[in-house]
């Protein structure tokens, strides 16, 4: 698991902050802390903002259609 996990993370098939955005997600739905942080650590390490991190851990209201249903689906 931590080698796909290292092979996963090295990857430049995804740019950094989406990959540390899907990793986030992925935590979340699982309601892993742990997981959770070390993304955010990975989205900062990436450029990102302490608002685009907030963003990415709030209600989702300001997603678009898209994507908020896509969270609405999986009873977020």
């Amino acid at each position: 698991m931590l080698e796909l996990d290292g092979i996963y993370r090295g990857s430049t098939a995804l740019d950094p902050k989406l990959r540390a955005k899907i990793r986030w997600t992925v935590a979340s739905a699982n309601r892993c802390g742990y997981g959770m942080a070390y993304a955010v650590a990975d989205l900062r390490a990436a450029g990102a903002d302490e608002e685009e991190i907030a963003a990415l851990q709030s209600s989702r209201t300001d997603l678009p259609a898209r994507e908020r249903a896509r969270w609405t689906s999986l009873g977020k």
